[in-house]
């Protein structure tokens, strides 16, 4: 009889990657193994080695194969029915697959025409891919068994059959146990084959090259990837997959390393069907063969653009300003670094530009945030017109701006960022149309006009650092808005020497409050007939090692540092307790201290409740306490000034305003506060009675107090022409030099007890280059 084969698939399976390829072969040329493949119409569409094995004679005279049948001369009856007896066809099209496409598992019976009946035990699975059923069995035992009765009937010896079925057992065992194991690596190959046929459809692109990288396989991540449809992509060769952005010498380092270490990967940009370049990262490893010969390539990618695209991002947030887009602090500095490096090479040297807008805060707390970052953004774009492109313009936050001017001519450095300079200066002064959305996505519309205040620093020497050129520049730029804004300034060394004087002011100035090295000085304040009414307490400061230091030295420091809230406690602290002291002696009972308080004293939330704190701790009396308040400080926020100082006049103490007239007065404000005093202005009582407009002044400022209600006392009255003048046209209070400098307490108490005044000035242990007494410059 002669040998039938195997029918051929209608179509050629497609080639599996790697080891599934040989996995599949070794199941085609398996002995111990029975697979057949056919349609649920019950056509036979594959079948095995192991299969023909099983339904061939097994008698001496046809010996079976070891490998595939050889092509038979006679067709093979392709109709499943004469092979798979139990269980029928029909009954298997009814039966439903579970999860893993198992439709039957049990014994079969396999036959073919003209031979007997084969009993195996199997599984019939469905796979939905082909529109096929697959029969997977073991091999028959029944030969085994036929092998078993022969060695019985040859031998009736007893012993000699026991012996030889015992050699019989053991060779049935020994088979079953290869037949088990057959079996189970079977079941673990078709398990690995399903899993691997999942895993090649994931969402990364794979694809499978030959030895030429030629594509073989590509899944469908790949092409939707690419957008080129499978059938177009198979027999291309890869390289059409790279961006033109990659030059030759990328791909031959690529194939260079792949060919070495049998394996790449790395980022590369992706051609799509649609033209554009995606970034992508790329692995490519090699598929050997026994010699270590490349048979195939395997590649994945993975689309990284969201990654890129967050490392955009990541690097701007670090580098550039997200408002204006303009570099930031960092990348300034790393800029600035690099064009200083150049100094030596071509040299040229660099300008640094400080710019700080006028008055920004006024725009952001009257019109809000939004117009005050749209001006930041048309700033920055009129600042970028001012430099060239080899220029840097840089936002530190808030509004100041850095132009960094690289390449200047050494010699003409100045002249050349002097010209940039008018430059800028005439783009911000010009007026800023702004125009933002509101939150119903109207347009709101403004026009503002603004100055700056410009620092200019010029590299000096090759070794000068960032940071120090940096730094000078906004120094420069702060001496600038001192001057009044809208000013230009370039940095000059002794503006460091300042800078470095006043920083070692503040740390001795620190110390002096942690050691308490202050003092109160004490000014007479007199009536019209020259009786003491009380004081005004001034600070003073004896360093250990410089003596006296000014108040008008030291106070503004202390208000820019913020330690003037700690000086104002003591101050108020020490007040109170030489208040405490006059109470207790009838002489002194009715004299009053007055003491400065300073505007960001008395902005403090706790202001009230330390005062009053202060005035429990001493048990002094709270209407010999008169508090003297600025102008400025009052009109800061008008509505809250004036609710404090409602507050502070129902604990009874006195209110006064203090250097009125000097500032911008609101006489319907001036109404509405809770005031006893106003004081006059010593630069008015200067000049008189000599100069008309200081006396014109003089005497609405005497006759609004009296219409007022208000009492009024003149500072600075150092001639008996100017008490004369003053007492003439109303005023009775007074104080200066004339009726005594401010001196130590004992001094002052030996004054009151004699109840007598200096005919002039005397020297009473006072600091002998401090200001004038009772000028601006010496608040409490």
């Amino acid at each position: 009889m002669a040998q039938p084969s195997a029918p051929q698939l209608d179509e050629t399976p497609a080639p599996l990657p790697g080891e599934q390829a040989l996995w599949m072969q070794w199941l085609a040329h398996s002995q111990a193994t029975v697979m057949l493949r056919f349609s649920k119409e019950g056509q036979l569409l594959q079948a095995n080695a192991g299969f023909w094995r099983l339904l061939l004679p097994q008698d001496g005279a046809a010996r079976v194969p070891l490998g595939p049948p050889e092509t038979p001369e006679t067709p093979l009856d392709p109709d499943i029915r004469q092979i798979l007896v139990q269980p029928p066809l029909p009954h298997l099209q009814t039966l439903k697959p579970d999860a893993q496409g198992l439709i039957y598992q049990g014994r079969l019976s396999l036959g073919w025409p003209d031979q007997s009946l084969h009993s195996v035990m199997g599984r019939i699975f469905w796979l939905p891919d082909r529109q096929a059923l697959l029969l997977m069995a073991e091999s028959d035992i029944a030969e085994l068994e036929g092998l078993q009765s022969k060695v019985l009937g040859l031998n009736e010896d007893l012993a000699q059959s026991q012996r030889a079925l015992v050699r019989a057992n053991r060779k049935l065992e020994q088979q079953v146990q290869q037949l088990d194991e057959a079996l189970q690596a079977s079941l673990v190959q078709e398990q690995e084959l399903r899993i691997a046929s999942i895993a090649f459809e994931t969402q990364e692109a794979i694809f499978i090259t030959d030895a030429e990288l030629k594509l073989l396989r590509v899944n469908r991540a790949f092409c939707q990837h690419t957008g080129i449809q499978a059938e177009q992509a198979v027999g291309a060769h890869w390289s059409w997959m790279l961006s033109a952005r990659h030059e030759a010498s990328f791909s031959e380092a690529l194939l260079g390393e792949l060919r070495r270490q049998g394996s790449w990967q790395g980022e590369f940009w992706c051609r799509t069907r649609t033209g554009e370049d995606c970034p992508e990262w790329l692995t490519l490893t090699a598929v050997k063969d026994s010699w270590g010969q490349p048979l195939n390539y395997v590649g994945s990618f993975l689309d990284i653009s969201e990654r890129k695209a967050a490392e955009v991002e990541i690097f701007n947030l670090a580098f550039y300003d997200p408002l204006t887009q303009l570099p930031n602090r960092r990348l300034l500095h790393d800029r600035l670094q690099h064009a200083m490096s150049l100094h030596k090479r071509n040299h040229s040297c660099c300008g640094l530009v400080f710019l700080d807008l006028d008055n920004f805060k006024m725009l952001n707390d009257t019109l809000g945030h939004s117009f005050g970052d749209a001006l930041l953004v048309e700033a920055a774009g009129r600042l970028k017109k001012c430099v060239r492109d080899t220029d840097t313009v840089a936002r530190l936050g808030g509004d100041e701006f850095v132009l960094l001017l690289e390449g200047l001519t050494l010699g003409q450095a100045e002249d050349q960022v002097e010209r940039v300079v008018s430059q800028v200066a005439a783009q911000i002064n010009q007026p800023f149309r702004l125009s933002i959305a509101d939150a119903q996505g109207q347009r709101l519309r403004t026009s503002h006009e603004c100055s700056a205040s410009i620092g200019v620093a010029l590299q000096q020497r090759a070794d000068d650092s960032a940071e120090e050129l940096l730094r000078h520049a906004d120094l420069a730029m702060y001496q600038a808005k001192a001057a009044g804004r809208n000013q230009v300034r370039f940095f000059e060394p002794q503006m460091q020497t300042a800078l470095s004087t006043r920083a070692a002011l503040e740390i001795d100035l620190r110390e002096a409050i942690r050691l308490e090295q202050f003092e109160l000085y004490y000014q007479p304040q007199v009536d019209a007939q020259g009786c003491i009414l009380g004081a005004e307490a001034l600070i003073r400061w004896r360093h250990p090692v410089r003596g006296w230091v000014s108040p008008a030295e030291f106070i503004p420091l202390a208000e820019d540092s913020g330690l003037i809230l700690p000086i104002g406690l003591w101050v108020l602290q020490q007040a109170c307790q030489v208040l405490a002291g006059w109470a207790t002696l009838p002489a002194r009972q009715g004299l009053s201290l007055a003491v400065n308080v300073s505007a960001r004293q008395f902005r403090q939330a706790d202001f009230i409740p330390s005062l009053i704190s202060c005035l429990q701790a001493s048990g002094a009396s709270a209407q010999a306490l008169k508090l003297e308040l600025t102008e400025s400080t009052l009109l800061a926020d008008a509505a809250e000034s004036t609710a404090k100082m409602m507050e502070l006049r129902q604990t009874g103490l006195q209110l006064a305003l203090d250097d009125f007239g000097t500032g911008f007065s609101s006489l319907a404000y001036l109404k509405r506060l809770p005031l006893q005093q106003i004081k006059i202005d010593q630069g008015f009582v200067k000049d008189l009675p000599h100069d008309a407009n200081d006396a014109s002044i003089t005497r609405a400022i005497i006759d609004l107090a009296r219409n007022l209600g208000l009492e009024v006392i003149a500072e600075g009255v150092e001639t008996s022409a100017q008490r004369s003048f003053l007492q003439a046209y109303g005023c009775q209070r007074f104080q200066g030099y004339l009726f005594g400098q401010p001196m130590p307490r004992a001094a002052l108490e030996a004054l009151l007890d004699a109840q007598a005044l200096p005919a002039h000035w005397q020297a009473l242990d006072a600091p002998p280059s401090e200001p004038r007494p009772g000028s601006h410059s010496e608040p409490g």
